[in-house]
C-alpha cells in the first residue's frame, strides 16, 4: 500500500505484477466464439414439447433380441462418403444443411470424423473446408 501511495508510474507496476498472471486456457474447438456460433448455425428449434413420462416396470418372459442392423458401419460409412464426395471441396457447414433431424446429424458428424482419421477427407482449419 505504501508503494502504490507513492503514486508509481504505470511501468513500475506492470513490473511488479508481470509474473503473476496466467495466460487463458483457450481452444478454438471450444471457445466461446465457436460455441455460440456452433449453436447458432447447428441447433434447430423444438417443434414438439417432449414430455417425459415413467413407465411402470412390469415382470414378462418375453426375451428381447437386439436387431442387428441391415448395414455394417463401413458399409453406411463409405455410402456417406461417396453421398459428399461429389460437394468436395466444401465449407464444413455445407456437409450438414438442409439437415434438421438431430440424430442424422450427429450420426452422419460421426461418419465425417471417422473418414477424417481415415486420412479419406481432409480439413483446412483456417478456411473451414473440407476436401479429398
Amino acid at each position: 500500500l505504501d508503494f502504490l501511495k507513492e503514486n508509481p508510474k504505470d511501468e513500475e507496476i506492470t513490473e511488479i505484477f508481470n509474473g503473476c498472471w496466467n495466460r487463458t486456457f483457450e481452444l478454438d474447438a471450444i471457445s466461446l466464439s465457436f460455441l455460440e456460433y456452433a449453436s447458432k448455425r447447428f441447433c434447430k428449434e423444438k417443434l414438439i414439447d417432449l414430455k417425459i413420462e415413467h413407465l411402470n416396470k412390469e415382470k414378462s418372459d418375453f426375451q428381447f433380441l437386439l436387431e442387428i442392423p441391415r448395414l455394417k458401419f463401413t458399409d453406411k460409412l463409405n455410402a456417406f462418403f461417396n453421398k459428399i464426395r461429389t460437394k468436395l471441396p466444401c465449407y464444413f457447414e455445407d456437409v450438414f444443411e438442409n439437415k434438421l433431424d438431430q440424430i442424422k446429424i450427429y450420426e452422419q458428424f460421426v461418419y465425417l470424423l471417422h473418414l477424417l482419421q481415415l486420412g479419406k477427407i481432409k480439413y483446412q482449419k483456417d478456411t473451414n473446408t473440407l476436401y479429398l
